[in-house]
Protein backbone atom coordinates (compact mmCIF):
# COMPACT_ATOMS: atom_id res chain seq x y z
CA UNK A 1 0.00 0.00 0.00
CA UNK A 2 2.88 2.37 1.09
CA UNK A 3 5.05 1.44 -2.45
CA UNK A 4 1.46 1.87 -4.35
CA UNK A 5 1.48 5.38 -3.09
CA UNK A 6 5.28 6.45 -2.92
CA UNK A 7 5.29 5.40 -6.71
CA UNK A 8 2.14 7.94 -7.25
CA UNK A 9 3.97 10.93 -5.57
CA UNK A 10 7.07 9.91 -7.45
CA UNK A 11 5.03 9.72 -10.95
CA UNK A 12 3.17 13.17 -10.47
CA UNK A 13 6.60 14.78 -9.03
CA UNK A 14 8.21 13.77 -12.60
CA UNK A 15 5.41 15.37 -14.57
CA UNK A 16 5.31 18.57 -12.44
CA UNK A 17 9.40 18.60 -13.12
CA UNK A 18 8.64 18.20 -16.89
CA UNK A 19 5.99 20.49 -16.93
CA UNK A 20 7.50 23.29 -14.75
CA UNK A 21 9.88 24.79 -17.53
CA UNK A 22 6.98 25.20 -19.93
CA UNK A 23 5.00 27.23 -17.09
CA UNK A 24 7.65 29.23 -16.71
CA UNK A 25 8.08 30.04 -20.47
CA UNK A 26 4.40 30.57 -20.75
CA UNK A 27 4.35 32.92 -18.00
CA UNK A 28 6.67 35.13 -19.23
CA UNK A 29 4.92 35.46 -22.75
CA UNK A 30 1.80 36.72 -20.71
CA UNK A 31 4.36 38.97 -18.72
Amino acid sequence: MYKNFYEKLVKSYRIIELTKPYSVIFSNILA
